[in-house]
C-alpha cells in the first residue's frame, strides 16, 4: 500500500495528513494498474484496519477510510 501512496504522492510521514481523497486516487491509481477487484478490496481491508487501530489508538481523530466503500 505504501508504494501505491507514493506513487500516487501522498504525504505518508505524517498518517495525519491521509485524508479520504487519498484513498479514492490510491484507488483509481490500482484500477489504472487493472489490479482485479478482489485485489483492491483486499488493499482497502488492511488499510481500514490499520487506520482503524490508529484511531482507537488516538493517533488520529478522523479514519479517512470513513465513507469509502469496498
Amino acid at each position: 500500500m505504501r508504494r501505491g501512496f507514493a506513487e500516487n504522492e501522498t504525504p505518508l510521514s505524517d498518517i495525519r495528513k491521509i485524508k479520504t481523497a487519498d484513498i479514492e486516487d490510491f484507488i483509481e491509481y490500482l484500477q489504472k494498474l487493472g489490479r482485479a477487484v478482489n485485489t483492491i478490496n483486499a488493499r482497502l481491508r488492511a488499510g481500514r484496519t490499520f487506520f482503524n487501530f490508529c484511531h482507537r489508538k488516538k493517533y488520529i481523530t478522523v479514519n479517512p477510510f470513513d465513507g469509502i466503500q469496498q
